[in-house]
């Protein structure tokens, strides 16, 4: 019996109950392992919202943050904006807070995490949240957002993900 492409097998398990127990961390701490797994997400959802990978991919966020803080290497660099890009398709709003912290990891990240990302549950859904959260983050990040807005960042978010999908999937 053949072995299963190991990305496979990670996303069939990643949809089962208790996945986290089966996970091998050892492909993970591969950058190029994890854009792999970013693709068969992207290439199996592309048309969908399907929140049942949303587990492994905020799991594989925090990697990925980890990655860029430490700075070692850039090859894999696109990897936190790919892993970002399929959160906010999803548009769960408990995840904005976790992508504006990734977002914050440091000043290229800062600059290269769009704030278009932020918003996959859509703006108005998300300030309106954000403003029920009563954090000082969630305040700080609703500034944000509202300055956004006032600058006309999300005029066309649907011309935006489109670009965006374009260079992350090329």
């Amino acid at each position: 019996m053949t072995p299963a492409d190991p990305v496979t097998d990670l996303l069939a398990r990643a949809t089962d109950p208790g996945w986290q127990r089966t996970l091998d961390a050892e492909p993970l701490a591969d950058p190029a392992f994890r854009e792999a797994v970013y693709r068969g997400v992207h290439d199996a959802y592309a048309d969908a919202r399907c929140t049942s990978r949303r587990p492994l991919l905020l799991a594989m966020l925090d990697l990925e943050v980890a990655y860029r803080a430490a700075e070692v290497e850039f090859d894999h660099f696109e990897n936190l904006y790919r892993c970002a890009f399929l959160l906010s398709r999803l548009g769960v709003l408990d995840d904005v807070l976790p992508l504006w912290r990734a977002k914050q990891t440091n000043f290229d990240t800062a600059v290269g995490f769009d704030a278009q990302l932020l918003v996959g549950a859509g703006v108005q859904p998300t300030l309106d949240w954000l403003a029920g959260q009563g954090s000082a983050e969630a305040s700080q990040l609703r500034t944000y957002l509202q300055g956004c807005v006032d600058a006309g960042d999300f005029e066309d978010l649907r011309e935006w993900a489109h670009q965006a999908e374009r260079y992350l999937w090329g």
